[in-house]
């Protein structure tokens, strides 16, 4: 009695602003409740406190779907070097070790790891091309929202009238459903000059995105016009006129454009389209794909690349109309629109790095039968099988021609052959829970014990671990099933 009466007094399916260090817990059917986590009792059962309740309820993991910690917030790990596993884990930690036997991994969150050489995907001692600027969205306030009209007038015709939709947060994604397009989702001075934008979209019944990159944000009323926002993406004028300078990327199933856009001194937006290529993949009217933009403004290149697989590529000498070169320091801001009538996406996994020039991707490295190692100048790349890490922290690579040795700070990514990977028979359908850490990191595994400290919990390929919760984001126990695949409304 005592729990529902705290159910029926404190939940609502609306949107729950998260009060400043208050946690957040989100049941699968859509409700929240703020308060304290206290940790992982008897059965997987989250316990959880609230200031006006005398002792901690318990909740069955089963109907939980996020526990957000803190409002997002977490202490950050001090590194973004990580060791990936055959299941899609993110393992972030100093890498201590190789041999033919294992790969030890010293953590800050779980202590020193001792990993199976054939669970090993992947090692990145230096990964991402460079510094890490954003990892997220993990809280909403990190966001802004650009609002439109609430609705449009009836037609002539007398047919009722649409309603625009908005940005929608939930858990550690981005969601968007309406019947128009309308509005912007954007975040100020978060882009490098050389940067990769890297997110995880996924829609349903239709693709329709607009995605401004490097923009300043310079709107300007000099002609007596302020930006539309229930017309920002069906009107790419008016979504540059909000963006002001930068470059604009549109997003269909079977195609993309890209335009490069300005704010003259008399507050005129204008649009310069780039030449249209052959776009290398197609991403269907309902899906969920990997989108990645490298971007290098003050020389005029963008590479689009879409499930890390090479897609686009485009040069400011290619512009249609007026052929300029490129200009000056670009903006810091991105900003994302829907395109479109009748969407439902969701926006997730979000990513800002440096880019130090590197062309490829990480997918286009795989082989079957032979490691390969990406070095952090971008450009030079050798396969082979990799021996083992030295004690004067060199890498030891057995190749057709000899041995190289090369120093680990000079290793972006290693990539292992295929063929020689374990992967786990364990789906993680039932009963399994993601830990997310700050800035990077995911552990997947089935939960067992713990306090709002650390927390215990049992790895398919790891077996039991123990980690502490001070750089953790959130728990999604729901991380197997994503609202868009079945539509949620509640998400």
């Amino acid at each position: 009695m005592k729990i529902a009466i705290i159910m029926v007094g404190w939940m609502s399916v609306a949107s729950v602003l998260l009060a400043g260090g208050e946690d957040l817990i989100r049941f699968s059917e859509g409700d929240q409740l703020r308060g304290k986590f206290e940790g992982i009792g008897n059965g997987g059962v989250v316990n959880w406190r609230r200031d006006d309740v005398d002792a901690p309820v318990e909740f069955k993991a089963g109907g939980v779907r996020h526990v957000v910690f803190r409002g997002g917030k977490a202490h950050p790990l001090r590194t973004v070097s990580h060791l990936g596993l055959a299941n899609g884990d993110r393992l972030p930690g100093t890498i201590k070790s190789i041999d033919a036997d294992a790969v030890v991994l010293e953590t800050s969150y779980a202590g020193e790891l001792r990993v199976p050489r054939d669970v090993v995907a992947l090692l990145a001692p230096n990964p991402l091309g460079g510094r890490l600027h954003y990892h997220g969205p993990f809280a909403e306030d990190e966001w802004k929202f650009l609002e439109a009209e609430q609705a449009i007038d009836a037609a002539a015709d007398g047919k009722p009238a649409t309603k625009a939709g908005r940005w929608e947060y939930s858990g550690a994604a981005w969601y968007w459903q309406g019947e128009r397009g309308g509005g912007a989702l954007y975040r100020e001075s978060c882009m490098p000059q050389r940067s990769v934008l890297k997110f995880d979209l996924a829609w349903k019944n239709r693709l329709g995105l607009a995605v401004g990159f490097h923009v300043d944000f310079s709107k300007s009323d000099a002609d007596g016009k302020k930006p539309a926002a229930s017309r920002l993406a069906t009107d790419v004028a008016d979504f540059a006129r909000f963006c002001g300078n930068g470059y604009i990327l549109q997003l269909y199933p079977n195609y993309v454009m890209l335009y490069r856009c300005d704010v003259g001194k008399d507050g005129k937006p204008r649009l310069e389209r780039f030449q249209a290529g052959n776009l290398s993949a197609r991403m269907g009217e309902t899906g969920r794909t990997s989108i990645e933009i490298r971007s290098n403004p003050t020389q005029g290149a963008f590479s689009l690349f879409i499930n890390d697989e090479f897609a686009m590529q485009w040069s400011e000498a290619e512009i249609i109309a007026g052929e300029r070169g490129a200009t000056g320091p670009a903006g810091g801001g991105i900003a994302f629109a829907a395109n479109g009538e009748n969407l439902s996406m969701r926006i997730s996994d979000i990513t800002i790095s440096e880019w130090n020039g590197m062309p490829d991707s990480a997918r286009s490295m795989e082989t079957e039968d032979q490691d390969v190692v990406l070095m952090t100048d971008g450009v030079d790349r050798y396969s082979g099988k990799v021996q083992k890490l030295d004690e004067s922290g060199k890498l030891m690579l057995e190749a057709r021609h000899g041995t190289f040795a090369f120093p680990l700070r000079d290793v972006a990514e290693i990539r292992f052959a295929k063929k020689r990977l374990v992967r786990s028979d364990d789906d993680g359908s039932s009963a399994s829970m993601v830990v997310r850490l700050s800035p990077i990191g995911l552990i997947t595994g089935r939960p067992e014990s713990g306090n709002r400290e650390k927390i215990q919990m049992r790895h398919s390929l790891l077996g039991v671990i123990g980690l502490s919760l001070e750089s953790a984001v959130m728990l999604d126990f729901d991380g197997s099933k994503h609202a868009v695949d079945d539509w949620d409304d509640k998400f």
